[in-house]
């Protein structure tokens, strides 16, 4: 994963959220996130001999990673609002998807004048 951006004054440049899936083989682990998260390939690397790729689910960017020897237990949270009705699944490597609330509703805001 790369080092976080700045912008030209040495602040922080907004990046969209990266997750990181490694797997024995990207053209199965990309055909299942694209069917069960709807996931857009946005880039493959390199084109000639991929070793990497990158997806985009609902603003989120996941690279899949090619690795002869992934860990196990990988999971990938995705917030239920993005999955739609769509179960918990398992894919290539074993990698799970889990469905989960990732992001609580805020608290009204009272007392502003």
């Amino acid at each position: 994963m790369s080092e976080p951006s700045t912008t030209a004054d040495g602040g922080a440049a907004t990046r969209p959220a990266w997750a990181v899936v490694r797997c024995r083989d990207l053209i199965a682990t990309s055909e299942f996130l694209q069917r069960v998260l709807d996931a857009r390939v946005v880039a493959v690397f390199p084109a000639d001999s991929p070793r990497s790729m990158w997806l985009d689910v609902c603003g989120t960017r996941i690279e899949a990673r090619l690795d002869p020897h992934p860990p196990s237990g990988q999971v990938l949270a995705v917030d239920r609002a993005d999955l739609q009705g769509v179960a918990e699944s398992i894919g290539p490597d074993g990698l799970r998807i889990e469905a989960r609330p990732l992001l609580a509703p805020l608290p009204p805001v009272t007392g502003v004048a």
